[in-house]
């Protein structure tokens, strides 16, 4: 059965309650989450089922960025394609998870991680922490009001 859509544009999605709410003649169900504008919204507002979408969806993309990978020639191409179909994904409604759990916060860093990896085109394990193959940390100084990178330095505001 497919979702049903609202007249604002919200798809209910999951299972539903028994209790029904009426605004004027129109019966309101309750339902475990909703999407509206490409965000999901659980009904605790955890937003655990938009990391799970965004988080699955971005794998997909980057399992077939990787089926493609020896084919392309230049590296900045992957850099790109990256950029475009994964980062776009993770960025988009980013404002809406803010203070989220760290083991969702996890999940969106383990596909930053798996990204960098595809970009890098590093080949070590998948559990192997993919900073050392980025290049120098990025340090904030808390004495100095600065941040560090290894080699330069920017002073903060």
């Amino acid at each position: 059965m497919p979702p049903k859509q609202n007249s604002y544009g919200a798809r209910h999605l999951g299972n539903k309650n028994t209790y029904q709410t009426y605004i004027g003649s129109d019966t309101v169900q309750p339902v475990w989450c909703v999407r509206n504008l490409g965000i999901y919204i659980d009904s605790d507002l955890s937003m655990r089922s938009h990391v799970s979408k965004a988080v699955s969806n971005c794998f997909a993309a980057l399992r077939r960025l990787r089926s493609i990978r020896r084919l392309v020639s230049q590296p900045v191409l992957i850099l790109s394609l990256v950029t475009s179909l994964i980062m776009t994904r993770l960025n988009y409604g980013s404002v809406t998870l803010a203070g989220l759990p760290c083991h969702l916060l996890d999940r969106l860093q383990s596909v930053l991680n798996a990204a960098a990896r595809l970009v890098c085109m590093c080949y070590a394990q998948k559990y192997d922490h993919v900073t050392s193959s980025l290049g120098p940390p990025l340090v904030a100084s808390s004495g100095k009001n600065t941040i560090s990178t290894g080699r330069t330095r920017f002073p903060l505001p």
